[in-house]
């Protein structure tokens, strides 16, 4: 089988790595794979170097027509069977790209990976612009369909490489955050996972460990992720001006 994934964050973070372990996944078994994404963008580099082919496309918005045309052409040449998206962006954009096929080479399958659930939760691209929607748990499948999602569901449990992580926890941490550490207190360490955004609580961690603070409370705040330098500026803004 043929299998185009898309991607269109310049950033790496769970729907990224979920991605790159499925489609090496998917090459271990046979299938011939290749990733549709924006050039320079970090899953790039991680695909190249697990040997998965690459693609450039812009991705720069739901109707950004030079995307529509490059994946056009790039449908044409690899002819996939399904096609695995992973953002409105994309999936709008390979929808939209379908429509304009005809023929055996518009007949592949569209797939909406959801791997997060917004607070304001839109369905009506994965009602019509998708053929089928893959979320990890059935909490999500159930919030989905009291959303309005009628569309064909699938629970797909992620897969976890843990020989991968055994390994990594075996290595050096980075050498900046070993001296950042080395530099302070041996106070307990709270780390953060998470891609600098709004909706993924730093703020919000910020304000509680605030008043942990205030109460007496010891302890460092590491936050490993990254993301648009404008979010990390305005973060350290916030940091700074709490004191902390």
């Amino acid at each position: 089988m043929k299998i185009l994934y898309t991607e269109s964050s310049p950033n790496i973070g769970g729907q990224e790595l979920q991605a790159l372990a499925q489609m090496a996944a998917m090459q271990r078994a046979g299938h011939s794979v290749m990733l549709a994404c924006r050039e320079n963008s970090r899953i790039a580099a991680e695909a190249v170097r697990q040997q998965t082919a690459v693609t450039y496309i812009p991705f720069r918005n739901s109707l950004h027509f030079s995307s529509v045309w490059r994946l056009r052409r790039l449908v044409l040449a690899f002819r996939p069977d399904m096609v695995v998206c992973h953002s409105g962006h994309d999936s709008n954009t390979v929808a939209l790209t379908r429509a304009t096929l005809t023929g055996g080479a518009g007949r592949f399958s569209i797939v909406r990976q959801k791997t997060y659930l917004t607070r304001k939760m839109k369905v009506f691209s994965l009602n019509h612009f998708c053929d089928a929607v893959a979320v990890p748990g059935q909490a999500m499948k159930e919030a989905l369909q009291a959303a309005g999602c009628t569309n064909t569901i699938r629970v797909v449990s992620p897969g976890f490489d843990f020989d991968a992580i055994r390994e990594a926890m075996s290595m050096p941490l980075p050498e900046h955050v070993r001296e950042w550490l080395e530099a302070r207190a041996p106070h307990p360490v709270i780390v953060q996972i998470g891609m600098l955004r709004p909706e993924k609580g730093l703020e919000f961690m910020l304000k509680t460990l605030f008043h942990l603070k205030r109460e007496g409370g010891q302890f460092h705040w590491l936050i490993v992720g990254g993301g648009r330098p404008e979010e990390e500026r305005l973060l350290r803004r916030k940091i700074h001006a709490l004191g902390m």
